[in-house]
């Protein structure tokens, strides 16, 4: 038994079967309450991730609700009036039934406000064309790194590990696998691959050196633990020093700080999507994905005007079809030195270019002054540098 188990049963003796009901059964709504439509770990990290990306989301609370109970039938489903209604019972009837949160008729505007809201946030923001084609060019990455370069050994022995054990992995060395080990593993790639284009595709997938270097502050508690890291951590910090002081090629790559922007080449305008896909054909990258805004199998239960309890989906004052809202994001991409990777001579490179330049794109500082975020990420000195803390 793990030392896990021991303090549970410690608890009770029957604790594991009391943890166990409690997830089969759920009769404190718990899976509508932390991964359902509404709920306040999808509140949490949408305004979190807004004030990261620097994006404007109005702020919000979670509207209240009270237990009630609805009539089931014998196949444990929802039974409704013929207005489409939940059918209640009492709490203390015999009636078989389940507990639902039912929140009043004055929350389904705030509800239907947050629905929207998070649907766009996904939109721009998880699946926006920037980090989809950030997402799918690591994986690219870590793919051709593993098979074709012996720069990644460490993190070539950790992916075939994880393929072998499917889904027994061993926890406690997949936790050892954060951002500072794999960006070493990415520096190696830049710094030793005998190819220099996947050394170029190296300093795309690597953050520039200023975001990197305040990662790895944050990461590694710089302020309060810099007398207390390991040897690994040391040895990356001391890296980190080297590509501030040199001028090889990796460290002139991360320290222009455009260089992601130059050779990352996206269209998210669907007609010019289909004439660059038309021309080019597989040279160039293609996703798509499809964004729900409401989840139909953990329905949100709200009042009418007279009291009576409807999904929300079939609420006969909603505001939208949650039944079909939805987003479908498209994009393409390319990396420039993924295509020399691939053998396109410099003239194919340039049509691709041309025809991805004649998109027109929003002027990067005007955005970037639009939405600049209004907190404080300064550091401990008003005199005080990031280099400060790499001992520079």
């Amino acid at each position: 038994m793990s030392k896990y188990g021991e303090v549970f049963k410690s608890i009770a003796p029957n604790f594991k079967d009391v943890m166990y009901d409690l997830i089969l059964n759920d009769p404190l709504n718990s899976k509508s309450h932390d991964e359902g439509n509404y709920d306040v770990d999808r509140m949490d990290y949408i305004l979190r991730d807004a004030l990261y990306s620097g994006k404007k989301l109005e702020n919000y609370t979670h509207e209240q609700y009270k237990r009630k109970y609805a009539k089931i039938d014998k196949h444990g489903n929802i039974m409704k009036n013929a207005d489409g209604s939940i059918i209640l019972v009492d709490e203390k009837s015999d009636e078989p039934k389940i507990p639902i949160d039912v929140y009043e008729r004055k929350s389904l505007e705030a509800i239907e406000n947050f629905l929207e809201r998070r649907v766009q946030a996904y939109k721009n923001m998880y699946f926006s064309g920037k980090t989809q084609a950030s997402d799918f060019l690591v994986g690219n990455f870590v793919e051709y790194a593993i098979e074709h370069d012996d720069s990644a050994k460490e993190l070539k022995i950790f992916i075939e590990q994880l393929k072998k054990q499917d889904v027994n992995i061993d926890l406690q060395e997949f936790l050892k696998w954060e951002d500072i080990r794999f960006y070493n593993n990415c520096i190696k790639v830049g710094e030793s691959s005998k190819n220099e284009h996947v050394r170029g595709f190296a300093g795309m997938i690597i953050p520039n050196l200023e975001a990197l270097m305040y990662i790895t502050y944050s990461h590694l508690d710089l302020k309060n633990q810099r007398e207390n890291l390991n040897e690994y951590d040391n040895k990356f910090i001391e890296k980190i020093k080297d590509l501030i002081q040199s001028d090889s090629d990796l460290s002139l790559m991360l320290k222009d700080k455009d260089y992601y922007d130059k050779n990352c080449l996206i269209c998210t305008d669907n007609d010019k999507i289909e004439r660059i896909r038309s021309k080019f054909g597989d040279k160039v990258l293609y996703r798509e994905t499809t964004v729900r805004a409401y989840n139909l199998t953990i329905p949100l239960y709200i009042e009418d005007k007279n009291g009576n309890v409807f999904m929300l989906h079939e609420h006969p004052e909603r505001a939208c079809d949650w039944n079909n809202r939805k987003e479908t994001v498209k994009v393409l991409f390319v990396s420039i030195p993924e295509l020399k990777m691939q053998g396109l001579s410099d003239k194919e490179i340039d049509e691709i270019k041309e025809a991805f330049q004649e998109q027109e794109m929003p002027n990067i500082d005007t955005m970037n002054k639009s939405n600049k975020r209004k907190i404080n990420m300064s550091l401990v000195r008003a005199d005080s540098k990031i280099e400060d803390y790499f001992c520079i």
